[in-house]
């Protein structure tokens, strides 16, 4: 199983389902997502080395996420909206959890799993389709080691290495390369192709925003937009000796030729996972 980025629709008549299973999304196909790109702007020859640097050290900051976020549980609060044709809310459910996610290598790819309990939930049920949207604040791992050999980086535009504080780094996946996250139907595993930006602090390496989009519309399947904007930052945790990179926010939306949604996940409250272990040790007579 590759790691996914997962999304899907409930109606008011549809039976709940937990959150960290993927499942089909829209009323009348499957949805899901993958990591792809457009076609990056050509690097001079100056660049080149500067960004390929500038990658290695994502690498090593995806990878610290990848074993810090197991660690970790917090409050997601989740806005799930359904608009109409011209953006309008017709309907918004409100939503807190505990939320812990769990990663780990599973064959050649890595599994990712998210478990969420309700703390708050709102009255009754929906009166429209929701999308339910999960697996996004894990979106940085497109720079872990793992799956970067599957994309081609890229300085955007107008940046400058010597000069900026920020910098925007464009992704695209290789042709002929494995994804790394899938969309899955009832018909199977569909790859997604994405255009995507990355915003890095040029000094640190740490990962500030991540905003990536469809590259052309799933006209098989209906889908004619799916975008997402993640947000990260350092976050302290109580007991360690460093600041961790950890999601704080994502924005989620997805419109077919009908409909169209936004999803808001908020992270907040981190806390290091902790398991209780009681032992008893029955002595006989």
């Amino acid at each position: 199983m590759t790691s996914g980025f997962s999304a899907w629709v409930t109606g008011s008549n549809a039976p709940r389902r937990p959150w960290r299973r993927l499942a089909p999304c829209l009323p009348e196909i499957g949805l899901a997502l993958a990591l792809w790109g457009l076609v990056p702007p050509a690097r001079s020859a100056a660049d080149r080395p500067a960004v390929e640097e500038i990658v290695q050290r994502l690498a090593r900051q995806a990878e610290s996420f990848w074993k810090d976020l197991p660690m970790v549980t917090c409050k997601e609060t989740v806005v799930q909206a359904k608009l109409d044709a011209r953006g309008k809310r017709l309907e918004e459910r409100r939503t807190v959890y505990d939320y812990t996610i769990a990663l780990a290598r599973e064959g050649a790819g890595i599994a990712i799993q998210e478990f969420r309990t309700p703390q708050q939930e709102p009255p009754g049920k929906p009166k429209h389709s929701l999308l339910v949207s999960e697996g996004f604040s894990t979106l940085v791992l497109i720079f872990h080691p793992h799956f970067q050999p599957s994309f081609q980086f890229a300085l955007a535009p107008g940046d400058s290495l010597q000069e900026a504080g920020v910098l925007r780094i464009q992704f695209t996946h290789r042709e002929g390369m494995s994804t790394p996250s899938v969309l899955q139907t009832r018909d199977g595993n569909v790859p997604i192709e994405w255009t995507g930006t990355a915003w890095v602090d040029a000094h640190s390496g740490n990962v500030l925003r991540i905003q990536a989009r469809l590259k052309k519309p799933l006209a098989a399947l209906g889908i004619e937009a799916l975008n997402s904007d993640v947000a990260y930052a350092l976050t302290d945790l109580e007991g360690s000796d460093h600041s961790h990179l950890l999601p704080q926010s994502a924005v989620i939306e997805a419109r077919t030729s009908r409909q169209q949604w936004r999803n808001t996940h908020r992270f907040e409250a981190f806390r290091r996972f902790t398991v209780d272990v009681k032992l008893q040790l029955d002595v006989p007579d």
